[in-house]
Order: structure tokens, then sequence, then C-alpha cells
């Protein structure tokens, strides 16, 4: 066995160089695996950054879309009271509210489209070599009655990477409004007040007033009797302040405290005096459609009457202050030492604008506060809401 050793026929030569041969193999083979291993990682790392990216921009896309949705719904409501405005609330129609509604949704729609085509549709990430960015290819709208279709693609890039990310984003336009809070014209218009009775209306429409005694008012003639016909209704408010008489009047002397005095009937007051001095405003109206006639206006401030036939005034006294006489019929005989004081005399046939303006002192329920009446004809509004969306997906190509 020694002997074998020893020999030096260049066996150990051999064996020595197949060692480095094998060793050197092995060495490069794990050489090249780990570059290939490498190589690999990065796409896969590259393959996840676009994937990344295309999914970044898809996000900025659809919050981008949204974010007009709070506008479009302004835009809608604004449209809506901007065409109404070009009529007279009480030539509104059912069909014109559909008009205003439909103008609302196209006004609406156009500034959407408009406010997208200025999105801004790419974006680098930062200044490496790799270059990282997304880009947003938008596809036109595509619109099937109030049905709004938007798709679009987002595509990640880094350096020769790319994903691809189709988005989808429908919306209802019609689900800006609630069709059952949409109003109608029943359930908004209040027609103006009968021509007969512009200024003060029933106090009792619905017939509760509780039935009283003509002392409570102090209607009676010169002779102590009572100026208002047996027979005939009187009633008041609880509060003794507001008063219908169902039929005529001869003598009228009111009480201060009386706020409204309602007369269906004619009035026949041709000697006594009309006095009135109360802090707050007495509504008269006098229903009969022939001659009526006042006493004399003494000391009578704060009062307006409504006569919705001829009113022949006897005499208005210099003391008599701010009172209005509407009168739908005509007015005559009546002979003031007052020059100001605040006194009119208004025929709707020669001063028709004071009954029909807003502005006029023939105009509408003023009550103590000077409002309007609330049933006076309102423009018909409604709530606006943003549109609904129906679907909202991605899908990677």
């Amino acid at each position: 066995m020694k002997k074998i050793l020893s020999n030096n026929h260049g066996y150990t030569l051999f064996i020595v160089l197949m060692t480095i041969v094998i060793f050197t193999i092995l060495a490069l083979s794990f050489t090249v695996q780990t570059a290939s291993s490498k190589k690999q990682n990065m796409r896969v790392e590259e393959n996840y950054q676009s994937k990344a990216l295309a999914e970044m921009g898809s996000e900025y896309y659809m919050i981008a879309l949204k974010n007009e949705f709070d506008d479009m719904q302004i835009k809608a409501e604004e449209a809506q009271k901007s065409y109404l405005s070009r009529f007279n609330a009480e030539d509104i129609s059912d069909s014109t509210i559909q008009e205003a509604r439909r103008y609302g949704i196209e006004v609406a729609y156009s500034y959407f489209i408009d406010q997208i085509s200025g999105i801004q549709n790419s974006k680098v990430i930062d200044g490496t070599p790799s270059n990282p960015n997304y880009k947003i290819v938008p596809n036109e709208p595509i619109r099937n009655g109030d049905s709004l279709s938007i798709t679009f693609d987002s595509i990640g890039s880094i350096d020769n990477h790319k994903t691809t990310i189709n988005g989808v984003l429908e919306i209802d336009l019609a689900g800006m409004y609630d069709p059952l809070k949409l109003p109608t014209k029943d359930n908004y218009f209040k027609p103006s007040k009968p021509k007969e009775s512009n200024l003060i209306p029933n106090p009792d429409p619905n017939n509760t007033f509780k039935t009283c005694k003509p002392d409570n008012y102090e209607a009676k003639n010169g002779n102590g009797n009572n100026s208002v016909p047996i027979g005939t209704s009187i009633k008041c408010d609880n509060n003794n302040t507001q008063f219908i008489v169902n039929g005529n009047v001869n003598n009228l002397n009111i009480k201060d405290s009386v706020e409204v005095f309602y007369i269906n009937g004619r009035l026949t007051d041709h000697n006594s005096n009309f006095s009135v001095n109360s802090k707050k405003k007495l509504y008269l109206y006098v229903g009969f459609s022939g001659d009526n006639y006042f006493g004399n206006l003494n000391g009578v401030h704060n009062a307006r009457v409504e006569v919705m036939g001829n009113a022949v005034i006897k005499n208005v006294k210099g003391n008599t202050s701010n009172v209005t006489f509407c009168v739908h019929g005509t007015i005559s005989g009546y002979k003031t030492n007052s020059k100001s004081n605040n006194i009119y005399f208004i025929e709707e046939a020669t001063s028709p604008e004071e009954f029909t303006s807003p502005t006029g002192k023939c105009y509408g329920w003023l009550g103590e506060t000077g409002d309007q009446d609330p049933e006076d004809t309102q423009i018909p509004t409604w709530e606006w809401n943003i549109p609904m969306i129906t679907k909202e997906d991605y899908e990677y190509k």
C-alpha cells in the first residue's frame, strides 16, 4: 500500500485538476443561478410596481370623477330655479315642473362632461431612471337616457413593464332627484285669494267661532237699540278681537280692542261716528256689492277698510290718520279737513295696480307684521341629490 501511494506516475496531478474543474463548474452554476434569480426577482418587482401604479391611477381617476358630483347637484338646482324664473308662479304647470327637472339634469350632465375632460391624465412618480408613472386613457362617455357610463384604461409603467386596468363607472342622472318629492301643481300651488277679498280674508273660514251678543262690540244706534237686525248671526273668536256679522249693520262704533270686523252684508251708517283709536291695526270688511254708507270718520287711526261695492263717506275729520280705503266699486261723498295724515281712498278701476302689485296698498293680507298672505302662490322648489352610482368596477387586462 505504501508503495502505491508513493507512486509518482501522475495520478495525484490528475486528481487535483479534476477537483479544480468540478469546483469551477459548481461555482459557475451557482453564479448563473444567482444572476437568473436576481433578474427574475427584478421582473417580479417591476410587474408588482406597474400593477400598483395602474391601481394608483384608477383610484385617482375615480375619486376625481366623484369629486364633481357635489357641483353637479348645485348646477342642477340653480338650473331648475333659473328655468322656473321665466314664468309667473300661476302659469307654472306640472309639465313646466317636469321641463325644469329635465333642464336641471341636462345642465348637470354638460357640466360633468366638461369638467372630466380637464382631469389630469398622467403622472410620473419620481425622477429615477426607471421612470415609474401612470397614464389614464379615457374612452368617450356613453349615455343611454339618464344612465351615463364612463370607461377608462389606467396604465402603470416602470421601465418596459406595463399593467393595464380597465375601470368602469356608471351613474344614474335621474337619481339626482327623488320622484316622490317632486312637487306637482296640486301640492305646491295655492291660488291667490279671489278678487273679492284681496285685502281682508274671512277670519273664520272653518266656522269655528262662537256666537256672540251684539253688545260685545258696541254696535248700537243713537237710541240704544242694537244696530244689527234681530236674527243676524254674530260670531267672534275666543279673545273677542275678531268678529263676523253674517248680515247687515246699520250703525258702527267699534271698540278699540277689535282687530278684524267682517261684515258679510251691507253697512248703512249715515250719522254715527266711525271712531277707532287702536294700538293695533283694525281691518274692516264690508261685503255688500251695492252702496255702503259710512258716517263721520272721527279720530280713526291705524285702519284698513275693504269695500266690495261702493263707499259713500260722509266726512273725514282732521284728527283721522293712517287709514286706507280699498274700494272695488266707486268712492263718493266724502269731505276731508286733512290734507295728509296718510289717508288713502283707492278705487280699483282707477288704481288697479294697488290691488295686484305686491307693493300695492290694497294687495294681500298684510296682518300686523306686514307679511304677505301665506296662501299666495309660490314658485315650486325641490331638493336635488348627487348622482347615484349604479356600477363601479375594475378589470386587469
